[in-house]
């Protein structure tokens, strides 16, 4: 069990926070399970739980202690040392690139501005006791927060000359390993073929900086997504229900 005191989120949901991931010895123990995990939540007004997909009788228990069940969660990867650029991905329209943002506060507040509402099926968005506006703040400060960080770049993918997106990857040296920490298109650009973009282009910047695997998180409320990874054969490592209980 790995139980994670998220700080940071008390700016952006003005409460305690807490994630309680379970891993397989976690799981086998059913019958004493639950009484331990209502013990933990008392420490937070808001806990997040992840339990590995198949427990469906460990979920069904949780979901009658009152927590609520949010989505389910997929951490998938690619790698790259043998990378053949998918047929579609070389359709890419002309006139789209990407840059990567100079690591100022100025420029990044460039791409927080435009966030908007775009982050629609997030789970804070969709969760009844928040919304869209709270994601809105959650992944501005999340994308703030990251220019602290020698290990995180910031790309703009352009179409044009003009904005159209962003992705947001960190790089880990010693694993040679990138990861997909956030991207997305901006409103006013979405549903006009750029989503093969903002994933072959960030594939394309962690290659050029030597690395050997991508890995990223994906939500089951996001079900664009699904059309798109596959075309690039990301492979599924390990895969969440994903609930939270509200104090």
């Amino acid at each position: 069990m790995q139980i994670v005191e998220a700080t940071w989120e008390r700016r952006n949901l003005g409460m305690d926070v807490q994630e309680i991931i379970l891993d397989g010895i976690d799981v086998e123990q059913e019958d004493s399970l639950p009484g331990k995990i209502n013990h933990l939540r008392l420490a937070a007004d808001y806990t997040v739980l992840k339990i590995p997909v198949g427990h469906i009788s460990l979920l069904s228990r949780f979901l009658r202690e009152d927590f609520l069940f949010l989505e389910c969660q997929y951490l998938i990867s690619k790698n790259l040392e043998e990378y053949v650029c998918p047929r579609k991905a070389r359709l890419i329209k002309d006139g789209v690139t990407y840059a990567e943002v100079p690591k100022n506060a100025s420029d990044w507040g460039k791409i927080v501005e435009k966030i908007g509402t775009m982050f629609s099926m997030d789970r804070i968005s969709l969760d009844p006791a928040f919304g869209k506006s709270f994601a809105t703040v959650r992944y501005a400060n999340w994308i703030k927060d990251s220019i602290e960080k020698v290990d995180y770049s910031l790309y703009s993918l352009l179409t044009n000359g003009k904005t159209a997106g962003f992705c947001l990857s960190s790089y880990d040296r010693d694993t040679a390993n990138a990861n997909i920490v956030l991207n997305g298109i901006f409103e006013g650009y979405q549903g006009k073929g750029l989503g093969i973009a903002i994933i072959h282009y960030p594939i394309f910047a962690a290659l050029e900086k030597g690395c050997k695997k991508i890995l990223t998180a994906i939500s089951s409320n996001n079900t664009a997504l699904f059309k798109l990874y596959p075309l690039f054969e990301f492979i599924v490592e390990e895969s969440y229900y994903v609930l939270r209980y509200l104090r």
